[in-house]
């Protein structure tokens, strides 16, 4: 198996450009296998941009081949340790993210979405094939879709009344939807 291993620590652009397999350097008759290791630098721009405090012990491998010429398959792990503030307390609330990845990169969306200017797959792992494969895009948008969107600690409490688990279910019979809105339109005409 052909081995590629990325551990950048630069920043930037260059940085980001070094985190990419480039197709025509990888074999098309046996696997291609990678690493993905960032520097601290580029853990810290990772994090700026997914809005997380922190990002660490990132690390994504696996394998790319060659399904016919005009698609590689992407089998590998991705594992990563992200702090984010939690929206209660706003403390750090850490979670770790270990997650299979699988994705499909077709060079001829033409042809699997005829007459269709700019396809949504509704396949998740099937992506455009470009002259290289992105290693850090990829990266960040597996944790972007595992993150908790409202991470909370497990001790973080709400305010007395402002909890949402605890206003009643307008479905199961409880309050009708705009009664809060009458309620508040009341006090304000007093």
């Amino acid at each position: 198996m052909n081995e590629q291993t990325v551990q950048k620590s630069g920043t930037g652009a260059g940085a980001r450009q070094a985190c990419s397999l480039n197709v025509n350097d990888l074999s098309v008759t046996a696997a291609n296998g990678f690493r993905f290791r960032p520097g601290k630098s580029v853990l810290a721009g990772l994090a700026r941009e997914i809005r997380a405090n922190s990002v660490s012990n990132l690390a994504f491998s696996g394998e790319v081949r060659a399904a016919s010429p005009e698609e590689w398959l992407l089998r590998g792990h991705l594992g990563a340790t992200v702090k984010q503030q939690c929206v209660v307390s706003l403390e750090d609330v850490t979670t770790r993210i270990d997650v299979a990845v699988e994705r499909r990169f077709l060079a001829d969306m033409e042809r699997v979405y005829p007459g269709v200017e700019c396809p949504v797959p509704e396949d998740d792992t099937v992506e455009p094939l470009t002259s290289a494969i992105d290693l850090y895009g990829l990266a960040r948008e597996v944790l972007l879709l595992e993150l908790p969107t409202y991470p909370r600690s497990d001790d973080a409490v709400f305010p007395e009344g402002a909890d949402p688990s605890s206003q009643p279910d307008r479905d199961s019979g409880g309050s009708r939807p705009f009664a809060v809105l009458s309620e508040f339109r009341g006090r304000l005409a007093r």
